[in-house]
């Protein structure tokens, strides 16, 4: 058996020591290696991220400007129909009117006619009573 003496141990604790400060060294090492990779990582994700959401901006800012143009069509298109609406809505008015106005011609021409066949009626029938009953002698 051997023995270990006091020197020996102190020297065994010495290595054991210098060991523990070469591996905190290269732990620290790793650590800040470590860290700057997160950090650099981290950069490249909020980056990407960032991208991402600005076109997804850019999608939906196109998705609206093309409803807005849809919407603009449609309103365009309810005007002119609406104009188009207006116009037949007059046409009809006009349409009224003439209808109107040769209802009042015949009924202008309708009292004429009558008129003058109520004179001639009572014209013959004038005539007619006389010759009955009063004849020439």
């Amino acid at each position: 058996m051997t023995t270990l003496t006091e020197s020996d141990l102190k020297q065994f604790l010495e290595q054991i020591n210098q060991n523990l400060v070469g591996f905190r060294q290269e732990i620290k090492q790793e650590m800040a290696e470590f860290r700057q990779e997160i950090k650099q990582d981290t950069a490249e994700f909020r980056q990407e991220v960032k991208q991402e959401i600005a076109e997804f901006r850019q999608e939906v800012n196109e998705k609206f400007a093309k409803q807005d143009e849809s919407l603009r069509k449609i309103e365009i298109d309810i005007a002119t129909v609406k104009g188009e609406m207006t116009g037949l809505g007059k046409r009809v008015d006009d349409l009224n009117d003439r209808a109107t106005d040769l209802n009042n011609r015949f009924n202008i021409m309708t009292v004429g006619f009558l008129s003058i066949v109520g004179v001639l009626v009572t014209g013959i029938l004038g005539m007619l009573g006389k010759v009955t009953f009063f004849p020439n002698p």
